[in-house]
């Protein structure tokens, strides 16, 4: 087959949201009052229907959701990210079929090596040809990125939770099979629902994999 696959990191490879949430409940108790609170059931992944810690909380601020993710990054619950279902099996197909895979992520270029540790923990036998970070300081970039990596290279899918990066990517390189990992965030965006997928078995299956 040949060719390039595009992949996100958090929420497409591994449970980013869901060790938030863990991570928050231990240290941030506090947060998770002020969410349990105003809708009188805990903090989960399924209440992250936007995708901002600051916009989920009750009187969340931008300065808050800065500290706390950011002590997220150093914590053990994100250096032991659960995996997604069908995630690992996904690259080994696509790798015997001599696919390439590169790695686009907004996460930032200061955890690269750790980002690095954990892909190549979770896919040691993948074809990883190259790693970017888009998580840069123009919010135009960052947005624009992943759509731009998959016109150059000519990727022949990509894969991420974000409804802003399948459009872009759907935008900047139409011939791109774009799949949008199913979400409570992305539940709304239903003009792209003909790229939704709910897990990694359905993307092989369309990918003939």
């Amino acid at each position: 087959m040949g060719g390039i696959i595009v992949i996100d990191v958090d929420d497409a490879l591994f449970d980013f949201v869901g060790g938030l949430t863990n991570y928050i409940a231990r240290a941030h108790p506090r947060l998770m009052r002020a969410y349990r609170d105003a809708h009188t059931i805990p903090l989960s992944r399924e209440a992250f229907q936007i995708y901002s810690l600051a916009r989920t909380i009750p009187g969340g601020t931008l300065e808050m959701e800065e500290e706390v993710v950011g002590g997220f990054y150093t914590s053990a619950e994100f250096s032991e990210l659960s995996p997604l279902e069908g995630a690992k099996e996904f690259a080994q197909r696509a790798t015997a079929q001599g696919l390439g895979i590169v790695i686009a992520t907004s996460r930032p270029a200061e955890i690269e090596a750790l980002t690095r540790a954990q892909v190549s923990g979770l896919l040691p036998d993948a074809r990883i040809i190259n790693y970017h970070f888009c998580g840069g300081s123009s919010v135009s970039t960052s947005l624009t990125c992943k759509g731009q990596l998959c016109r150059e290279y000519r990727a022949v899918a990509f894969i991420d939770d974000s409804a802003t990066h399948i459009g872009a990517c759907r935008r900047k390189s139409p011939t791109t099979r774009a799949f949008m990992m199913s979400q409570p965030w992305n539940k709304s965006a239903s003009a792209l629902d003909s790229a939704r997928a709910h897990n990694w078995a359905y993307i092989g299956d369309e990918l003939r994999l």
